[in-house]
């Protein structure tokens, strides 16, 4: 390879030249070339991100809500079938198997007897 000397050789010109006065005037042309007036962003178009990520967050939390009450309803009816259809449980054997006091704990907690139609059926059907 041919040897470079620096010292020696002729320079090489890179062919960009910069503008006299360039940076001098700079400044003054940047500041032409920029808008005078600002662009003002009216606050209705952020309203609507916010509502929009409100809606996005309700319709989540709505659609999850539904997904877990379905899954607990499906749930619920898989096991009154296999209780149902599998075995062949009616309701008379479920009885058979309870005593007096889950008897009496699952009429209170349903609530089955009411005043109101205890006290007509005693003073009219009597």
């Amino acid at each position: 390879m041919k040897q470079f000397d620096l010292d020696n050789e002729p320079k090489i010109t890179p062919g960009f030249k910069i503008p006299e006065h360039y940076f001098e005037q700079f400044e003054h042309t940047m500041m032409d070339r920029l808008p005078k007036e600002t662009k003002v962003v009216p606050l209705w178009q952020r309203k609507s991100v916010w509502i929009s990520s409100a809606a996005a967050v309700f319709l989540i939390t709505i659609g999850t809500w539904m997904y877990f009450a379905q899954n607990n309803v499906e749930n619920t009816n898989s096991v009154q079938e296999y209780l149902a259809y599998e075995n062949d449980v009616t309701t008379e054997d479920i009885a058979m198997l309870l005593s007096d006091e889950d008897i009496t704990t699952v009429e209170s907690a349903l609530d089955l007897y009411h005043t109101e139609s205890e006290t007509y059926i005693n003073e009219y059907l009597n």
